[in-house]
């Protein structure tokens, strides 16, 4: 088990790691690290970076003479919504 301590300074290598021009491996053969050991907390600092998503849908407020809504789908197109619609309208979209 490493100390809170080793997890800070390991994060702070792969900040240098990410804003260097090396690969994971040749940092590692640079700095004298074991891969597996900088991939694991490489793995920690990416969960920490992670922002969790709860839905596909946000909740969004209409501003006076704008769209009420806005559906944007993968390919690029786009669906603008000047009046209220339901959520299960909305939903069968997606479908």
């Amino acid at each position: 088990m490493y100390s809170k301590a080793n997890e800070e300074e390991m994060f702070l290598m792969v900040k240098e790691w990410q804003d260097s021009k090396l690969s994971q491996k040749q940092y590692c053969r640079e700095h004298n690290l074991a891969y597996h050991r900088f991939h694991h907390y490489y793995r920690k600092f990416r969960g920490r970076q992670a922002k969790p998503t709860s839905s596909n849908f946000v909740q969004i407020k209409p501003a006076t003479g704008s769209p009420f809504a806005e559906v944007s789908f993968p390919g690029g197109n786009r669906i603008i919504f000047h009046q209220p619609v339901s959520i299960e309208y909305l939903k069968g979209l997606a479908g």
